[in-house]
């Protein structure tokens, strides 16, 4: 094709293709080339005019996605980023700043570090210190760019649909205790799939000190009617089960989520300890029978 490696990306456009099964990758990229040329043909004198090469003008396109998923926005984001280049200023752009993390750092470190909140996915990705002076910065970026993509590639975990299917049958209330700010817990519960949906959600908003102190956990089963002691509380970080055991619940360690590298789940002193979330919902199937 004559093209150099970080062009590739560029020439497969985003859109629709009828392709064939018996086609070869070469057959493939020569079609991807024909249609590039295609449509480019009406929009290489205009992209002449701004000075850019049809790479840059893709790339541009991206950076500007990534900072907004509203159309109205697009041209004056865009516009933004072409006067700093006609001005010789750097594009100081947070999705390519946070296009570079993800390239160096894998999901596994990020999944280690999610059940420590944004503040902590932002200090391991960026390798920041809690006192350095930027990190606010990018934990309000990271924050508004999760708003964004909420729910979006979120799912409850295999049998928890059906858990709450049969808790319902028995008459049996659910809820949420987390440490998300309502901002983002509220619309992503809506998002899932749970069937009726939970009793009550209690987040940060809701308390003066959030887990492990078990001041939400109470709350919550206050607002359920439900006695702590006749209470199940479940829990994928230690403060979850600290503020579980501290309210007076049955706890159970979920094994599954989010540990911290190296981490056991067996430590955190809950009643149970289970590895999947199937594991869990026969657990609670068996109390409630």
């Amino acid at each position: 094709l004559g093209l150099e490696p970080y062009e590739l990306s560029s020439v497969i456009l985003p859109n629709t293709y009828e392709v064939y099964w018996t086609m070869s990758p070469e057959q493939f990229l020569d079609r991807m080339q024909s249609e590039n040329e295609r449509y480019w043909r009406s929009r290489d004198s205009l992209r002449e005019r701004i000075g850019l090469s049809r790479v840059e003008v893709v790339t541009l396109a991206s950076i500007v996605q990534a900072e907004t998923n509203r159309t109205d926005e697009m041209p004056r984001v865009a516009g933004l980023y072409l006067n700093r280049l006609t001005d010789g200023w750097k594009l100081q752009s947070d999705p390519t700043a946070l296009y570079g993390f993800k390239k160096s750092f894998p999901d596994s470190v990020i999944r280690h570090s999610v059940s420590n909140g944004a503040l902590g996915m932002v200090q391991a990705a960026l390798e920041l210190t809690q006192d350095d002076a930027r990190i606010e910065h990018w934990r309000d970026r990271f924050l508004t760019l999760y708003e964004g993509g909420l729910g979006q590639h979120s799912a409850p975990y295999p049998g928890l649909v059906r858990l709450v299917h049969l808790l319902a049958q028995q008459g049996i209330a659910w809820g949420v205790v987390t440490n998300k700010l309502e901002r983002f817990a509220a619309p992503l519960m809506e998002r899932m799939a749970f069937s009726p949906p939970a009793d009550v959600l209690i987040t940060p908003d809701h308390v003066v000190t959030p887990k492990p102190d078990p001041e939400a956990v109470l709350l919550a089963c206050q607002r359920l009617a439900c006695d702590p002691k006749d209470t199940i509380f479940i829990g994928d970080h230690a403060r979850d089960v600290e503020a579980g055991n501290a309210a007076g619940c049955h706890t159970v360690a979920a094994a599954y989520g989010y540990l911290a590298q190296g981490e056991s789940a067996a430590d955190w002193q809950a009643d149970d300890t289970v590895d999947t979330s199937e594991a869990l919902s026969a657990l609670i199937e068996e109390r409630i029978q």
